[in-house]
Parts: C-alpha cells; structure tokens; sequence
C-alpha cells in the first residue's frame, strides 16, 4: 500500500511538477534533505490548496483502509506480485519521460532559484569565515606549563593505553611420502618461532599538548577568535548572509529595519556612519559578555607595569570610520617578567595569544586575559 501510494505521488508530480522531480531523480535530489525540504516550502507557499487535497486524501484512504481493512489486505495481497512490478515500471518510465522533457526547464529554474556557482560561493564564503588553523609547528613566545598540563589532562582519556604487547607465531611444515607397493613411506618435518613486540604510547611535550589544546578549542568554539573589528564584522555579515542562503531560519529578534539608500552625499554618508556605530555597539556588547577560552590575533602594543610586560590590541579602534568615534575596545594581557621568551623586535608585535578571559570588557575598556600561550 505503501509503494502504491507512494507511486502515484510520484508519477502525479511528474506530471505537475516536472522540473523539480527532474531534479530529484537525475540530480541528486532524493539525497539532499535541503531540496526536499525546498520542494516542501514551495508547496506549502504556493500551492496551499494542493497540500489540503492531499492531506484530506490522506485521511479519506487511511478512512478505507479501517472501514474495509479485510477486502482492501485480501486485494494487495492477491495482487502483491503484480503490484510491485507495476510501481517499479511505473517510476522508471515518469523518470524517464522527466529526463527528455524536463532537462532545459530545471536547468533555467536552478539558474534562478540557485545560480550555477552559488554552491562554490557557499563554500569560499564558509572557508572565509574560518581563522587560520592551528598548524605545527608554532615557536611559542610564552607559554604557561602548569595551565597548560591541567587543561590537557581535562582532555585526555580517564584510562589511556601506555603500552601494548604484540605476539605473532609463525610455523612452517614440509613432508613428502613415497608409496612403494602396498607400502608408503612419510616424512615431515617443520619449524616455528614466535616473536613479541612492545608498543609505549609516547610522551607529548608540553609544547605539543598546548598544541592539541587550542585544536580543541577552535573546534568546539569557532567563533572564539578575535582579530579586529573589520573581520569581526565581515564574519558577522557573511553568517547572515550564509543564513539566507542555505534556507536557515531568521531570528525575528534580528530583524533590524534598513533604510533606503539616500542619493543624496551627506545622507549616505550619514546613513553609513549609523550602520558603523551600530555594528560597533553590537561588537561591544559581545565583548562585555566574553568568557572562556579565546584567542586574539593582532597588533599588540607593548608596555611595563612594575615587574609585569602588558599586551594591549585595540580589537575596535577608531579607524572604522574617523567621523565615528568609537569607544575603546581593547584585549590586555599581563606576561610576567621573564616569562615572555625571545619576541621579534620592534612595535607593535604581531602576535596571537590563546588564554582565558578574567574580566570581560568594562567601562576600563579592556577585556583581560589570562594567558596560555603567546605565538
């Protein structure tokens, strides 16, 4: 019954909905999700009524089906073995009939709906949006052993392997026989071995579990890398963007209302001033809720406290728009004296700390961080 139904389904649809069932059948529609669910939207917008009828129809057979359940069972299963040639023959010929006749009207729909390189772009957009990666190797300016050691062991297995003993057997037999008569005569002889192998697990470096560390982390919480407020706001952007055009559902909490674009110069340029300071709110009030591991990659400039060397990086500085001042924003690290190994010279540093927020972004204008590792 099932197959029956599902059948006609398809073969109607055929008939209504050509393009798109050429689609499911001859491009890998019947394996994306996305396009079915693209199919269903469209179903569900613009041709409401449909859906009704089939919801009804629905109802109306599962109605037959409980009324008569003991004619309509004893009618499949007389007819079992034609009925499912029947559907099978049926599909094959509405796919076919789709390929010959339907090819240029999907391929003119998808052009619209979907351009031809809007996969790729999907692709570039989402490999803009990611950081650089965590790659060996890394000379680490500095670097704090015992944090590190204490997040490592939060990540390694409660019973890790340390060894393995491996033990292999091998044995080798030869004979030959010589029948003389009503006589035989049989000789054999063999050797064996066997050999035993020992596997330790090595010994990570502490260099090499930060390593593995900050993996962890840029995995778990990609948006946790900090650069300046132009990549923060490009990264921002393009999720929206991404959002739109992979179908994702829209936050209505969101929703901003944008004006039209003035021809007027001033108006223009006062209308692009206001998206800047609120990007720029937006961006701050990310900040003052910050917590946990972060990194930050950029220009830091370095200074002495007492027996402490600061890193300071302005993540929102006031050359996003020189007409829009914009309060400070910066990322502050305290290195003990010593601490810090041999850095490039020169100011400012270019450095990317991974380390943990203390304090978040407050009315000092820094947000602090405790650092793990300095790179």
């Amino acid at each position: 019954m099932t197959v029956a139904c599902a059948t006609l389904y398809a073969v109607v649809g055929c008939c209504i909905f050509g393009p798109w069932w050429f689609g499911f059948f001859w491009d890998g529609g019947f394996k994306s999700v996305e396009y079915i669910a693209i199919g269903a939207r469209v179903l569900l917008n613009e041709y409401f009524s449909l859906v009704i009828c089939l919801v009804v129809g629905l109802f109306a057979l599962m109605l037959v089906i409980f009324a008569f359940p003991t004619r309509l069972f004893a009618f499949l299963d007389r007819f079992a073995k034609v009925i499912l040639p029947v559907c099978f023959a049926a599909l094959a010929v509405a796919s076919l009939v789709v390929y010959h006749t339907q090819g240029s009207e999907y391929a003119e729909a998808k052009s619209a709906f979907w351009p031809t390189d809007m996969g790729d772009l999907v692709k570039k957009l989402r490999a803009g949006m990611d950081p650089p990666a965590i790659e060996p190797p890394i000379a680490f300016f500095y670097l704090n052993n015992q944090t590190v050691e204490a997040l490592y062991g939060q990540l390694e297995p409660e019973l890790e392997e340390t060894s393995r003993d491996v033990k292999s057997s091998s044995e080798l037999k030869g004979g030959a026989e010589i029948v003389a008569g009503s006589g035989k005569v049989r000789v054999e002889g063999g050797k064996s071995g066997e050999q035993e192998s020992r596997y330790d697990r090595s010994k990570f470096s502490t260099d090499r579990k930060c390593l593995e560390v900050m993996r962890y982390v840029r995995k778990t919480w990609p948006t946790s890398y900090y650069t300046n407020f132009w990549e923060w706001d490009l990264r921002k952007n393009t999720a929206e963007l991404l959002g739109t055009l992979t179908g994702e559902r829209v936050n209505p909490a969101f929703l901003r209302h944008v004006e039209p674009i003035s021809t007027d110069p001033e108006e223009t340029k006062r209308q692009v001033n206001k998206l800047w300071q609120e990007s720029g709110t937006e961006m701050r009030s990310q900040l003052s809720l910050i917590h946990g591991m972060v990194f930050v990659d950029g220009d830091f400039e370095k200074s002495v406290a007492g027996s402490d060397i600061v890193l300071t990086h302005n993540v929102a500085s006031d050359a996003i728009s020189p007409s829009v001042p914009q309060p400070k924003a910066s990322f502050r690290v305290i290195v003990p004296t010593g601490g810090l190994r041999p850095a490039p010279k020169g100011v400012p540093l270019h450095l990317r700390v991974f380390g943990n927020v203390t304090k978040p972004l407050g009315k000092d204008g820094f947000v602090d961080v405790a650092p793990v590792a300095i790179f």
